[in-house]
């Protein structure tokens, strides 16, 4: 709802494995919206609405994974199963929250599911 809502948000959608991201939260998302609302690129595994707003679905199998994000800015993060992610893992992605979208009145944030 909030890449529906807000424009030009970055949102990372954060699962411990690939198999774990494809089997659950990316598989559910795609059937969630409807049909012709959003473009999805596969070879990203993201998701872009008319908003500009888009979602994008990451894995982080080890830490090295999080080198992928390092230069990488997100106005939300969500974590699936946040309990399987590490303290260390967690607390670097939230270096990676930093928004500009004063003009939207948008704030940061974390959602973590378990």
């Amino acid at each position: 709802m909030l890449a529906i809502q807000y424009k030009k948000l970055r949102i990372g959608v954060f699962r411990r494995t690939l198999v774990e991201l494809r089997e659950s939260l990316l598989s559910e998302a795609l059937l969630y919206y409807p049909y012709g609302f959003f473009t999805y690129k596969s070879s990203e595994r993201k998701i872009l609405f008319p908003t500009g707003s888009n979602i994008t679905f990451n894995y982080i199998d080890n830490d090295s994974d999080l080198q992928k994000h390092r230069s990488i800015s997100y106005d939300v993060l969500m974590f699936d199963e946040a309990g399987d992610f590490t303290d260390y893992q967690l607390i670097y992605m939230k270096t990676r929250l930093r928004t500009t979208k004063a003009e939207n009145n948008f704030k940061p944030r974390i959602y973590y599911g378990t």
